[in-house]
Formats: C-alpha cells, sequence, structure tokens
C-alpha cells in the first residue's frame, strides 16, 4: 500500500536524521580546527555586529531584529523574522559566526517579539 511506502521512507529519513543529530552532538563541545569559535572568521557583511558585540562587553546582550539590521545598516532577510532557525549557534550561517566569533551564542529567541539574547560563552 502507498501509505505504508510513505510511513517507511519517512521513518527511515528520521532514522538518518537521528544519526546525524547524535553525531553533531557529540562534537559540539569540541575545539574548531583553528582552536576555538573565536578564531573563526567573520565576514565583512557581518562585521559591525561583530563589533558591536565585543564593545557591548555584556554578559548577556539582548536585541531586537530591528537592532540588529540598525547595526549591520541593511535589512534582514524574511527567514530570520519567520524561522527561528535563522538564529542557530552554527559555523555554516555568516551572521551566526558573527555572534560566535565574538564569544556569544544565541541562549533565546522569541519570534513573537523579534527579539535575540545572546549570552556570553564561558
Amino acid at each position: 500500500m502507498e501509505y505504508e511506502r510513505i510511513i517507511l521512507e519517512l521513518m527511515e529519513r528520521i532514522g538518518r536524521l537521528e544519526e546525524r543529530v547524535e553525531r553533531l552532538e557529540n562534537h559540539a563541545g569540541e575545539p574548531t580546527a583553528q582552536g576555538d569559535a573565536t578564531a573563526l572568521q567573520c565576514g565583512k557583511k557581518y562585521r559591525t555586529l561583530k563589533s558591536y558585540l565585543e564593545q557591548s562587553g555584556g554578559q548577556t546582550v539582548e536585541l531586537s531584529f530591528r537592532k540588529v539590521e540598525e547595526i549591520l545598516r541593511f535589512k534582514l532577510p524574511e527567514s530570520a523574522f519567520r524561522h527561528r532557525e535563522f538564529w542557530s549557534n552554527t559555523t555554516s550561517h555568516p551572521i551566526a559566526v558573527s555572534w560566535l566569533s565574538a564569544g556569544y551564542e544565541t541562549v533565546r529567541v522569541d519570534m513573537g517579539k523579534e527579539q535575540i539574547v545572546l549570552e556570553r560563552k564561558q
């Protein structure tokens, strides 16, 4: 039956995703090839956000999405307002590299209020 095939395919996909998550979690605390997250290269596009965070000096920095746009001097993509994942702590997204390389990580995202809370890593 077609439903059974679809369910089996979905179960296989879930299994593969669980394996990927487990691998990622097992490597989450490991240093990068350069030593640590602060060794990451922040691109020019997001350098102003990195500088802002470095100069803030605070343990916790709370920013509205609009404030982030003001700091960057350009509009964020629609995905920033629609998908929490945009604000994830991942080195595959240049904006995340800006706060990770400044020594911060995302600890809370409020999509309704359009706010992000970054905290200095220990």
